[in-house]
């Protein structure tokens, strides 16, 4: 009898044992959130969060532009009030002691440091800003899309430097601070779609080489210009591609087909592709597909990557993938009451998520594991 009641408890203990093990720790559950950041929404928020030095990150998902304490997730300063709709600019640019954004048909610059207005630059027809697009800063000054295939420059004052027609739909734009590359496309049939990166002397606006494609426009996302090399990827292509360019003569370097792209992010070896039901790591140096992950459903957030991990917004979930296998680790939900993960956004130390109604700093997974 004594030895069976042994027998039992030892079977016990193993079992407890076995369960513990293979069970993920109560603090692995969920990310960690280090503070919240609430407001009210008018719509969802056009732009990713804004991280400076890390010591600030800058906002608009509600009609105001907020500058919000890293460390602490206070409230340094508010500003604005744009009405029923939040700031409609694709992305705020920092540059020196400005941010800048479009919003409808002005340029508004913002000192950093107190939110005061430093300048506005309103645009006429047919210079109304394309709302949705990408703008950038390159040396002395911010390039701006608008409407009716239009290009300009403004410099850190405020004032137009000049303005360009191009021949084809302008949606983003990138530099690498001398040149700057548009990203273009237009629709001829339903099932042709054309696309062009075109290189601009940034100074003067004058064409230095142009990219064509018939594999769909770049409509989406913005190039990303790095160490001599564009990547860039096409929607509405049969199939979309994805180009490695020259940024000095604009010679392929390498293609990859088979996704559209959506959303683009960089690091040191790879970039990795949104294409909606998949997110795509594909290796920098000849385009191969280092991993991918297939979900259920659409999704057009962005990507974010720190420390061995990749952080992807999608919709009803942040998820987490193992930088090296491709394996997804974590899916956090969004907050109830929250709607939607439109954005996510790093600091050395956090990674942000904007929901519908939040800005939420995380800890990040790999400081979990120290």
């Amino acid at each position: 009898m004594k030895i069976n009641i042994l027998l039992s408890i030892g079977i016990i203990v193993f079992y407890q044992a076995c369960f513990t093990t293979n069970s993920p720790p109560e603090k692995e559950t969920e990310l960690l959130t280090l503070w919240k950041y609430d407001y009210d929404i008018q719509d969802a928020p056009n732009h990713p969060p804004l991280v400076v030095d890390d010591s600030l990150v800058f906002i608009s998902g509600d009609s105001h532009l907020t500058s919000i304490r890293i460390h602490s997730g206070e409230e340094k300063w508010q500003v604005e009030d744009f009405g029923v709709f939040p700031l409609a600019g694709a992305i705020l640019l920092k540059n020196q002691d400005q941010v800048v954004a479009n919003h409808k048909s002005e340029i508004i610059s913002w000192n950093i440091n107190n939110g005061d207005r430093e300048w506005t630059l309103p645009i006429k027809s047919p210079l109304t800003l394309f709302e949705i697009a990408q703008h950038v800063i390159f040396d002395n000054g911010y390039a701006f899309v608008g409407t009716g295939n239009q290009l300009y420059t403004v410099s850190m004052n405020g004032e137009v430097k000049y303005e360009k027609k191009l021949g084809m739909g302008t949606a983003h734009i990138a530099s690498d601070g001398n040149t700057l590359f548009v990203g273009q496309g237009r629709t001829v049939t339903g099932a042709l779609t054309l696309g062009r990166i075109t290189a601009l002397n940034a100074q003067n606006g004058d064409s230095l080489w142009a990219f064509d494609t018939d594999q769909g426009g770049f409509l989406w996302a913005a190039p990303i210009v790095e160490n001599g090399v564009i990547y860039a990827g096409t929607y509405l292509g049969n199939p979309s591609r994805v180009f490695a360019l020259n940024t000095e003569t604009g010679e392929k370097l390498w293609e990859r087909s088979g996704f559209s792209t959506f959303k683009i992010h960089s690091n040191q070896s790879k970039i990795y592709i949104n294409a909606s039901g998949w997110l795509y790591a594909i290796n920098k140096i000849d385009g191969s597909i280092a991993w991918s992950v297939t979900f259920e459903g659409s999704g057009f957030g962005n990507i974010v990557d720190m420390h061995g991990y990749v952080y992807h917004a999608r919709s009803n979930e942040i998820v987490v993938v193992e930088n090296a296998t491709g394996k997804v680790i974590h899916r956090e939900p969004v907050p109830d009451g929250g709607g939607f993960f439109w954005h996510v956004a790093a600091s050395s130390d956090k990674v942000f998520a904007q929901t519908s109604r939040q800005l939420i700093a995380y800890q990040p997974w790999h400081l979990r594991e120290e």
